[in-house]
C-alpha cells in the first residue's frame, strides 16, 4: 500500500519529537505555540516557532513539478518584471508602516535586540511574488498544502478528491546547511516565526530562497517524500485546519495584498525603494517609460492603504492580543569566551 500524506506527516513528527526528547533530557523546552529569540546580528533576533530543536522544516505541495520554483522565477521574468515584483512587495512594506500592530512591534526588544519584521517574508505569505518559498517547522501543516489546493476565485483552500494525483513533501535539513563549512556564506533558509500579522505564527513559519533558474529539486539537504492523493486524508487534513481557517485567521491585510497583486499604480515611495537597490544598473526616467509601456503608472501617493475605521479596528484586535502574545516570547542567555 502506497503512503498518504498523514501517514508520511506521522512519521516526520515522530522523527522531529525524538529530537524533541532528546532536547528535553538536556535542556528546558517550550512548549508548543511558544517562540524561542534568536540573535541574528548584533542588533535584531527573530521568534523562532515550535520545536525549538528541529533539525528539519517542510513544504508541501498538491503534486510534483519537475522545476520547483520560487514565485518570482516561475514565469521567466525578465529584468523589468522583476522590478515590478519589488515594487509591490515595496508596496506592500509602505502600507505596513502605518499598521498599528507593526508599529508598536517594533519598539519590543529583549537583551537589547529588537525583533525583525520580515516585510518580504510577509509579502510572500500574503500572496505576492518573491524569490522566497513557504516552509514550516510542523509536518502537519506541511500535510495541509500539499492535500488542499488554493481556489483563486472564490479566495480558499478544498480538499484534493483526486486518487490518481500524487502530491509531494519536501524535507529540508537545515541544521546540515549551517554546520557544512563549505555551504554558502548567507544560509537558504531563515525562520519568519512571530511576526506582527498572525498568519506566520499559525504555520509555524520559515522560508527558504531560490535563485534566479534554481529549482527546489536541484538544493542540498533537501528531500522529496511523495505519497498518493486519498480523498478521505485530504477531507481528514481539511477539517484539522477548519478549511484552512486556524492557518488564515481573518486578517484585513488580505484584500489589502490582493489589491496591490492587481494595481497598476504604483507609489513613487515603492518606485524609488526599489530602484535604489540596482545601484545605477536601471535608470529613472528610462524605467519609468517602459513601465509606461506595460501599462504601469507610477503615482505620487500609494492607491492602496489603510482606512481610519480599518486602523482602529487593527489596533482594538492588536491591543486584544499583545499581552498573550508577550507571554508566550522566551530566550536563552548566552556566554561567550
Amino acid at each position: 500500500m502506497r503512503i498518504t500524506a498523514l501517514e508520511l506527516a506521522r512519521r516526520l513528527r515522530e522523527q522531529q519529537e525524538a529530537q524533541q526528547k532528546w532536547a528535553e533530557e538536556h535542556f528546558e523546552t517550550m512548549d508548543d505555540g511558544h517562540f524561542m529569540a534568536v540573535s541574528i546580528n548584533e542588533k535584531e533576533c527573530v521568534l523562532a516557532p515550535y520545536p525549538e530543536f528541529s533539525a528539519f522544516i517542510y513544504r508541501g505541495q498538491p503534486q510534483y513539478y519537475e522545476s520547483c520554483m520560487s514565485s518570482l522565477f516561475r514565469s521567466s521574468p525578465n529584468q523589468l518584471d522583476r522590478f515590478i515584483a519589488e515594487m509591490k512587495v515595496a508596496e506592500f512594506q509602505l502600507l505596513l508602516s502605518d499598521h498599528p500592530a507593526i508599529v508598536d512591534f517594533s519598539h519590543w526588544s529583549v537583551m537589547g535586540l529588537t525583533f525583525r519584521i520580515d516585510y518580504e517574508a510577509l509579502a510572500q505569505h500574503y500572496g505576492l511574488n518573491t524569490s522566497l518559498m513557504d516552509f514550516t517547522s510542523n509536518p502537519h501543516v506541511a500535510a495541509f498544502f500539499a492535500c488542499c489546493e488554493y481556489d483563486n476565485s472564490l479566495h480558499q483552500y478544498r480538499p484534493i478528491l483526486r486518487s490518481t494525483q500524487e502530491g509531494i513533501i519536501y524535507s529540508y535539513l537545515a541544521a546540515a546547511e549551517i554546520g557544512d563549512p563549505t555551504g554558502p556564506e548567507e544560509f537558504p533558509s531563515s525562520i519568519i516565526g512571530l511576526q506582527p500579522l498572525r498568519r506566520p505564527a499559525e504555520q509555524y513559519a520559515w522560508c527558504y530562497r531560490l535563485a534566479k533558474r534554481t529549482s527546489l529539486n536541484s538544493r542540498r539537504y533537501v528531500t522529496p517524500s511523495r505519497f498518493v492523493h486519498d480523498p478521505m486524508v485530504s477531507k481528514k487534513v481539511f477539517e484539522e485546519f477548519e478549511g484552512g481557517a486556524k492557518l488564515f485567521p481573518y486578517d484585513p491585510i488580505s484584500e489589502k495584498a490582493r489589491q496591490i497583486f492587481a494595481t497598476k499604480e504604483l507609489s513613487k515611495g515603492a518606485f524609488d525603494m526599489v530602484l535604489s537597490r540596482y545601484s545605477g544598473r536601471m535608470k529613472e526616467r528610462s524605467t519609468l517609460n517602459a513601465l509606461n509601456r506595460k501599462g504601469f503608472t507610477v503615482v505620487d501617493a500609494a492607491r492602496v492603504v489603510l482606512t481610519k475605521v480599518e486602523r482602529v479596528q487593527i489596533e482594538k484586535e492588536w491591543i486584544e492580543r499583545r499581552s498573550d502574545l508577550a507571554s508566550r516570547i522566551h530566550y536563552r542567555r548566552a556566554c561567550y569566551p
